[in-house]
């Protein structure tokens, strides 16, 4: 199957308290769900004035709220458990989620994304107002077609009656 992008405004998943997640997009029975049974591999999403790329969903989805593109930045409001990597932008200062480390002024919150595809493989790169990239991320969506192997040493013993006992080695899958 090709390689398949969504893109829309409000984020499945947000960690801004103004622009936040929309429960009426995430999760089963809704749009979420719906991405993943049509093969979705990356949702870009907008709305919230931050960067936050998060863990891969239920459904498989690979997320990225960008939103730094043009209005002023907004801070990461409280950190949940699918930030991988959120900065924002507050009149306090930086605020961070995930693995982030938080922006020490304003020019690393605006940015824009670089995707490049080859192949099955995607590379997105954030690079901010000042030329620096950072949390590249390059995902491999070449499906897995190799077979697990046989197991081994298949071995039975009858150590009373009808009882057989059975040792194997296990198989394994190299993805």
């Amino acid at each position: 199957r090709p390689l398949a992008f969504a893109f829309f405004h409000f984020p499945l998943y947000s960690d801004n308290a103004t622009e936040g997640s929309d429960p009426f997009l995430h999760g089963g029975g809704h749009l979420e769900e719906l991405l993943g049974e049509h093969g979705v591999d990356i949702v870009f999403n907008g709305h919230a004035h931050m960067y936050e790329r998060n863990a891969k969903t239920a459904e498989g989805l690979v997320t990225y709220v960008t939103g730094g593109g043009g209005a002023k930045p907004e801070p990461i409001s409280h950190c949940q458990p699918f930030d991988a990597y959120g900065i924002g932008w507050s009149s306090t200062g930086g605020s961070r989620c995930g693995a982030a480390t938080k922006p020490t002024q304003i020019d690393q919150v605006y940015h824009y994304l670089r995707v490049d595809v080859n192949g099955r493989q995607v590379t997105v790169t954030p690079i901010n107002s000042l030329g620096q990239s950072f949390d590249q991320q390059t995902y491999d969506f070449t499906p897995d077609t190799t077979n697990p192997t046989a197991p081994s040493n298949l071995q039975a013993t009858a150590p009373v009656g009808n009882r057989v006992d059975l040792q194997w080695g296990a198989s394994t899958d190299a993805n």
